[in-house]
């Protein structure tokens, strides 16, 4: 049975990114952009975000910004397999594979996406095999992929490159975050996205639809921004020699 509810429209999502890292005048662009603006090896990075349900298992899609734990609050959640997927892809890079690296880099874009899909910062699972979505987790992304209405909400630049953040609870404390970790990249956007969970969670919130496009109007351009980002911060990466995992 096809997955449709969890493949979102992740291989778009990288597309768009690319498209953001060359209107911020970045020069991995050119490497990533299709002929005859670039070398066309963005098609590998898209390759890697469409196929990483098959091969990352779609148990291992979730973060929580403040458990830090994934699905059914087991381990590891999606940042920890993001920051190992991500040093994969380094070592694929300085091997001079580079499309198996931008493969293994869509694998760690997808679960960044993911991170930015409320439901998925709160562990809240779609069965749609058994019928069931009790959170509007598959709607609300089914809504998003529809006749690709998240190109509405879309945004062609200002990638967010560098940036400091923190998150607080009261019974778990404050997580200060930095774009110097991979780690960090899930649980800032599992942060911002958990923020609101309510307005969309269907189990709590009758009128869910009518938040949809409120939510996806402050989601998806932070989505696509963010997916740029973790574009160049993998490019400093292969260039500086430095490693990206939680602190």
């Amino acid at each position: 049975m096809e997955q449709r509810y969890y493949k979102f429209d992740h291989s778009s999502f990288a597309r768009q990114g690319i498209i953001i890292l060359a209107a911020d005048k970045f020069p991995e662009a050119r490497l990533l952009l299709p002929p005859p603006r670039g070398q066309g090896l963005g098609d590998a990075l898209a390759a890697g975000t469409a196929a990483a349900d098959g091969k990352l298992g779609v148990f291992f899609h979730f973060h929580h910004p403040f458990k830090h734990r994934g699905f059914a609050g087991c381990r590891p959640s999606s940042a920890e397999v993001a920051a190992f997927q991500f040093s994969r892809a380094r070592r694929f890079w300085k091997r001079g594979k580079k499309k198996a690296a931008l493969y293994r880099l869509g694998l760690v874009l997808h679960l960044l996406q993911d991170a930015c899909v409320p439901q998925h910062a709160g562990l809240m699972g779609a069965f749609m095999p058994l019928g069931l979505d009790p959170y509007g987790h598959a709607a609300y992304e089914a809504w998003l992929r529809e006749e690709e209405r998240w190109r509405k909400f879309s945004v062609a630049s200002g990638g967010e490159y560098t940036w400091q953040g923190s998150h607080a609870h009261p019974k778990y404390g404050t997580h200060f975050t930095t774009s110097a970790r991979v780690y960090d990249w899930i649980d800032d956007a599992a942060a911002t996205s958990y923020r609101l969970l309510p307005r969309i969670d269907r189990s709590v919130n009758p009128h869910y639809r009518e938040n949809w496009p409120e939510v996806a109007r402050l989601l998806i351009p932070y989505t696509l921004r963010r997916t740029a980002g973790l574009i160049h911060r993998f490019f400093e990466a292969v260039a500086d020699g430095t490693k990206s995992q939680k602190a």
